[in-house]
């Protein structure tokens, strides 16, 4: 049966993080949202190869832009122009955008999320359960850094926020590290347990694993 596809990409200032140990493309290491959108471009060509609909939206703190699915191959075109003239926003507001976009999508059809869902895990995970409400199929592509996943730094270190404008904050990683990873191993685990009692796919994306990987693991997901 025919499928309408409409690919959710975060453009918030934290996916604007690139960190050391990320893929790199043409010699150019990627930061998380260009990650995200090679991802995006990838599953769009693939559904409207296949004779399905791919849209997309691009969101902050706000809907930014949004294409709507429709299986036309110039619509590959219209993604890519998107995806290119892209450039990292402002703050996020992901929980409560993610509610504005499930209600923007006018049919039943499915949603792939592409972003690292940095929000209160609680209010995520309401958002996500509006997409079901509104009988989406829906699929997590969780794009986290590597850094981020294991907070690899020893030494004293300048913090920045890349979504405020605040001070950068110097502080000893190995002070702060079982509480990082404590934390970030919850959030991760929220998301993941809600994705299940949605029967949403949940697929962790990992910057510095090749783009093939992923999009295989993504594939492999599909297919059972």
């Amino acid at each position: 049966t025919n499928l309408r596809t409409t690919l959710a990409v975060d453009v918030s200032g934290s996916m604007a993080y690139t960190g050391t140990r990320s893929i790199s493309v043409d010699g150019k290491q990627l930061s998380k949202l260009e990650y995200a959108k090679y991802l995006a471009a990838a599953i769009s060509y693939l559904f409207i190869k296949q004779g399905d609909g791919a849209g997309l939206v691009t969101f902050d703190n706000k809907v930014l832009e949004i294409s709507r699915a429709v299986s036309r191959p110039s619509q590959v075109r219209r993604i890519l122009e998107i995806l290119h003239e892209t450039k990292p926003g402002a703050d996020t507001d992901a929980a409560a955008v993610l509610h504005d976009v499930a209600e923007r999508i006018p049919k039943r059809g499915m949603v792939c999320l592409i972003s690292d869902l940095f929000d209160d895990p609680k209010r995520i995970v309401e958002a996500l359960h509006h997409f079901d409400f509104r009988q989406h199929e829906l699929v997590i592509l969780h794009v986290m850094s590597e850094e981020e996943l294991s907070f690899p730094f020893t030494s004293y270190q300048q913090f920045r926020d890349l979504e405020k404008a605040v001070p950068t904050l110097r502080i000893d990683p190995q002070a702060v590290r079982a509480a990082y990873l404590e934390r970030v191993a919850g959030f991760v685990k929220t998301i993941e347990a809600a994705c299940g009692n949605l029967r949403a796919d949940y697929v962790p994306v990992n910057t510095s694993n090749p783009l093939r990987q992923t999009l295989l693991r993504y594939i492999g997901r599909r297919m059972h």
